[in-house]
Parts: C-alpha cells; sequence; structure tokens
C-alpha cells in the first residue's frame, strides 16, 4: 500500500462520520514515493489539548466571526502616521479608516506587511503595536525570503537568498539561514513569514520566480526547504511553503495574467508536487496555494480546484496544517469566475483556510457569511479551519515563550545573521 494511503483512509473514515466527503473514496492523484519520514515530535506541532481547545473556541464562534477569522488582510501606508489618502483607501478597503480598527472590526485572522507599512525591525514592531495585533492571537505576516523578495532591513539582516543556499547545497546551512532570519522577524513582532519558496526551477520557470528558486532537483529543493521549516520553526517563527502545487512549470507571472500548466501527470507529481511532500513530512505549519491553472485538474485557478487544494494536499499529501490562498489580488485569482460567484468563497469552498488579502475584505467577510448561512459553504469545514489556525498559532506561540525575547532590530542578532552571509556568500 502506499505510504500515504492508510493516513488517507483515516481521514476519510472521520470525515464521513462529519458528512465532509461521500462514501466514494478519492483516487490518488500522485502517487508519490517520499523517503523522508515524518516529524511528529517537532516542538512546534500543535499537542492533542491545544488541538482540543482550538476547536472549543472555533465551535463557539458566530457565522460572522467565522467568515472574518478567514481573512489576512493588507492595508495602505503606514498606522504610525497615516495620510488621508491612505485612510481614504483603508476605508474601501476594510471599512475604517485607521487599519487596526478595521482589522478589529472585522475579526480578521491578521495581516500582512509590506515596505509601505514598515521598513526596519524597529518600524514593523512600531507599526504592530499600532495596530493592536497581539503575537499569541493574531497572524503577522511578512515575505522575507532574501534577494529579491524583502521587507525588512537596516537594522535587520536578510536572509541568504535561495539561488545562493541552492548552490550551496548543504540542508545545515540552509537550517541556520532560516533560523537566524526568524530570530530577527520574532524580535520585530513578527510571526509568520511566506517563505522558503518550494518551487523547482526549470526551462519554463518565469524568469522573476527561477531567481528565487533553490534548484532544478525536486529532492534537493524539498530537502533544503525541509531544513528551513526546521530553523524557522525552532526559533517560533511559521513558515510557508509556496506556491503550491509548484510554479516552477509556469512561464508566465500570475499576478498578471493567467499561469498554464504545460506538463503531464507524471512531470507534476514527480518535480513539482515531491519537494511540497517533503516539506509536509519535516513539520511544515503552512503552505500557500498558488493561482496557476493545472488543466488535468480543470480549467481554474489552483486555488479554486478542489482536487488540488482538498483531495491532493490535505488528504492524500497528509497535510494538517493551514492553507493559505496566495494574493487574491492577483490578476490569475478570478480566472474562470462565473458571473454572480465570489472569487472569495470559491477558494474556501476549494478547502483553503485563509484568504490572503481580499481585494476589499469588507465585502469578503459579507459574501462568506451569506455562503456560510445560506449552505454554499460548509460551516463544519470553516469551524475545522479556523481551529487550525488557532492551533498553530498557539503552538508557535508557546515556542516562542520558551526563547530569550529580543528588542526589535537587536544588534547582536544583526550581527550574527551578517557574520553567516559572509561565511557563506
Amino acid at each position: 500500500m502506499h505510504k500515504y494511503s492508510l493516513l488517507s483512509a483515516l481521514i476519510s473514515s472521520a470525515l464521513l462520520a462529519t458528512g465532509l466527503t461521500s462514501a466514494q473514496a478519492t483516487p490518488e492523484i500522485c502517487s508519490l514515493t517520499v523517503n523522508t519520514p515524518r516529524v511528529t515530535q517537532a516542538t512546534w506541532l500543535p499537542t492533542s489539548l491545544e488541538w482540543q481547545r482550538a476547536r472549543a473556541e472555533a465551535a463557539a464562534m458566530s457565522l460572522s466571526e467565522l467568515a472574518g477569522a478567514s481573512l489576512v488582510v493588507s492595508y495602505v501606508g503606514q498606522a504610525r502616521a497615516l495620510s488621508t489618502a491612505a485612510g481614504n483607501a483603508n476605508f474601501e478597503k476594510l471599512g475604517a479608516r485607521s487599519p487596526g480598527t478595521g482589522i478589529n472590526q472585522l475579526g480578521a485572522a491578521g495581516a500582512i506587511l509590506f515596505s509601505e507599512n514598515a521598513t526596519t525591525g524597529k518600524t514593523a514592531a512600531a507599526e504592530i503595536a499600532k495596530l493592536k495585533l497581539s503575537e499569541t492571537d493574531d497572524l503577522v505576516a511578512i515575505d522575507q525570503e532574501g534577494g529579491t523578495v524583502v521587507r525588512l532591513r537596516g537594522d535587520i539582516e536578510p536572509p541568504i537568498p535561495a539561488s545562493r543556499i541552492g548552490a550551496i547545497g548543504r540542508n545545515a546551512v540552509a537550517e541556520k539561514n532560516a533560523y537566524l532570519s526568524a530570530r530577527q522577524l520574532v524580535s520585530a513582532r513578527i510571526n509568520v513569514v511566506f517563505a522558503p519558496v518550494t518551487d523547482v526551477r526549470t526551462s519554463r520557470t518565469e524568469s522573476s520566480l527561477a531567481a528565487r528558486t533553490f534548484g532544478s532537483s525536486a529532492a534537493k529543493v524539498g530537502n533544503l526547504v525541509a531544513a528551513q521549516v526546521s530553523g524557522y520553526g525552532r526559533a517560533g517563527l511559521m513558515s510557508s511553503l509556496k506556491h503550491y502545487p509548484g510554479l516552477g512549470g509556469i512561464s508566465t507571472d500570475t499576478h498578471f495574467t493567467a499561469g498554464i500548466f504545460a506538463g503531464n501527470r507524471d512531470n507534476f507529481c514527480e518535480v513539482h508536487v515531491k519537494p511540497f511532500a517533503i516539506a509536509i513530512n519535516a513539520g511544515a505549519p503552512m503552505v500557500m496555494v498558488g493561482h496557476a491553472n493545472y488543466p488535468d485538474f480543470g480549467n481554474v485557478p489552483a486555488t479554486a480546484n478542489r482536487k488540488i487544494v482538498y483531495d491532493l494536499l490535505r488528504d492524500e499529501l497528509g497535510f494538517d496544517g493551514i492553507i493559505i490562498t496566495d494574493s487574491m489580488l492577483m490578476s490569475a485569482a478570478t480566472i474562470g469566475l462565473k458571473a454572480g460567484q465570489s472569487s472569495s468563497v470559491r477558494a474556501l469552498k476549494a478547502g483553503n483556510d485563509l484568504l490572503l488579502m481580499p481585494v476589499n475584505a469588507v465585502r469578503a467577510k459579507s459574501e462568506i457569511q451569506k455562503a456560510l448561512t445560506n449552505g454554499n459553504l460548509s460551516v463544519t469545514e470553516r469551524r475545522e479551519s479556523i481551529a487550525r489556525v488557532i492551533a498553530w498559532g498557539n503552538a508557535f506561540a508557546r515556542v516562542r515563550a520558551t526563547l530569550t525575547k529580543f528588542e526589535a532590530g537587536n544588534s547582536k542578532l544583526q550581527s550574527d545573521a551578517i557574520a553567516f552571509r559572509n561565511k557563506w556568500n
């Protein structure tokens, strides 16, 4: 029997009892063989008690609260020095001029910071305080891969880029690179990093993404990503594999246009999905789903495709962490959307736990609540999704609580990262 088949059968049996799946077993999509054992003792994995408490908390939430907690939002400007134009834009997007007020009123799961919001560790910490976001109860995310994708600099040393780590090819270097970056981000009160990139570089990889990848071997990429998952996890920073199920075979940028995967099923599984499977075994807490289209599974973005999000990732690969969409602002997110259909509801129906950066968070929350009320979205699945967010968030907060707490922009943390960079660059 395939190594994931028993796990899939157990999950299917449990879901049958709650009405989340049909009696017909889902056939395997990718018959992958992954030689790395599944991590079961990592400190950042939720305990049974954390799962129990999270499910109880989600069970007590109203439909409005469930809808709001499905969102991770972005905002305009700097909350600590808000301009009139930024306030107006936030009102349109979040329902309030102050982003902190808007996030609170929405009951959002958290927020993502960009360079327009903060540029250093100290300014990030000040923003998070102004937003009144809790390091324990809210997700505070950032893109800080290293190389071409870095938001915080100055008093924070960015990680060594993935392309350089791939050239070095040592798991221990990848692990420490992530750990040193994570310690700095945690000092800035960040608790989620949208990294590492888990895409495999091929001759078709879009140029801006190619430089952000670890390499062209699925096994090598998977092992280096798994090492980074461990480094981030040890430091209490939740990492997110991206961009599932792999953008390495896509020649266009889904920020601006549809991306179509042209490979066959074997190529899809053995090259592009495999690194995700390896990193999932290493205890990855979060996976970000990209918006590319994989025609073998239907003509919709991956974020809207239940075969890819639920059947393959959740059921077959046995991923029990948080599934989040890539930015819903991207052009490819709405490909194939029918008249009157909500892209937010469509993505949640596919099995995503969280929506990243809805175009209009107020409207997205309203659409989700309406779908929960009229049965277009499963309330049971939504409660389990929010419980998953709570459980993993609490587990990482527990890890952070055991570590020495540093002030934002700590010079010792930065100098350690600089010394490491100088050694390996």
